[in-house]
């Protein structure tokens, strides 16, 4: 009896384990496809045939990553690496991670993740900048202010 009564509880427990993976990877191809959606908008910017020279793309995708900031949090950028090691490794394992006819998205997620990394950089800059600021104060009242 306390077999059966141990097994009925343990099935019961693998059943809840796997309804709770089924969640999970829910939760994760849905999470995939909202960081997708960012990497698309910042494509879409990319390719905008409005922009006549390199400078004007270049200044729209600026732009558009730092109207996106609020977007590009600790979630987006650990998507962008795990992206781009699922990527290569893919590309590798067909022997084709140098073939530029194949490596296109790699180096998508690469443009994107180092324009990302740029944007984000900014703000570190903004924050070290007002640090130094306040160091640089010679009393702790004028700190303070």
């Amino acid at each position: 009896a306390v077999h059966a009564t141990e097994r009925a509880i343990l099935i019961n427990l693998a059943k809840i384990g796997q309804g709770l993976v089924k969640d999970a990877q829910a939760l994760g191809a849905e999470l995939e496809v909202s960081m997708l959606e960012i990497i698309r908008s910042i494509c879409e910017v990319a390719m905008d045939p409005s922009h006549k020279t390199e400078e004007d793309t270049a200044v729209a995708l600026k732009d558009a990553v730092r109207d996106m900031r609020p977007l590009l949090d600790d979630a987006f950028v650990a998507y962008l690496k795990y992206a781009i090691g699922e990527e290569q490794g893919r590309l590798a394992r067909e022997g084709v991670l140098d073939d530029p006819e194949h490596n296109r998205w790699l180096f998508v997620l690469q443009i994107v993740q180092e324009g990302v990394y740029a944007e984000l950089s900014q703000g570190v800059k903004r924050y070290v900048d007002h640090i130094w600021y306040v160091l640089r104060m010679k009393s702790k009242t004028e700190r303070k202010e």
